[in-house]
């Protein structure tokens, strides 16, 4: 059985949603950011600061949070991998040029200590075999922001849609009962 991650942020939609709220809850109040919040919204791969920003204007921080913190965090992973997929190919890169470099005992020694074999057996191999895994974890973080994204989309069109089909329906019932009665009736 594997022990329990103890770490705060092994959670990293909560992460999100906590450094959010407290952005949020920073530029509410016009207090200034700590350096936690500012290298969060630079390092953050989504415009964090401007949603937020926006939101708090709006009063909407708590659903925007609660929208934004899932798609945030599934961002955060894909540039992680994104980012350990280019250094794991420079790496591989790297182990390549030293196995193909030919290299000679120093005066004494025995010749057989040198060769790269003996301490890389099959190192490009199994370095071509992380690159792989790790790119198979892009794709299927990829997958699942692109879903989020998607999902988070067609919510925000419906809503839109309800919300023009709800000022039509006050329109027309004002248009013929009068205000007091669509407000009566809609609100």
């Amino acid at each position: 059985a594997c022990a329990p991650i103890t770490d705060a942020n092994a959670d990293l939609v909560h992460y999100v949603g906590t450094r959010m709220n407290s952005v949020a809850g920073k530029i509410k109040t016009r207090t200034p950011l700590d350096v936690t919040d500012t290298a969060f919204i630079e390092n953050s791969p989504l415009s964090i600061g401007l949603v937020l920003k926006t939101a708090v204007g709006t009063e909407q921080e708590d659903a925007t949070i609660a929208t934004m913190s899932d798609l945030t965090a599934k961002a955060y992973v894909l540039q992680m991998l994104v980012d350990l997929y280019n250094r794991a190919t420079l790496v591989m890169e790297k182990a390549k040029e030293l196995l193909s470099k030919r290299s000679s005992a120093a005066a004494g020694q025995d010749s057989e200590t040198c060769k790269a074999a003996i301490f890389a057996d099959n190192l490009d191999d199994q370095v071509a075999g992380m690159n792989e895994k790790i790119y198979r974890l892009q794709l299927a973080a990829r997958e699942s922001y692109s879903a989020s994204a998607t999902e988070l989309a067609t919510i925000f069109r419906i809503l839109d849609h309800m919300q023009s089909v709800d000022h039509r329906l006050y329109a027309l019932i004002a248009e013929k009962y009068g205000t007091g009665v669509a407000e009566r009736t809609l609100r």
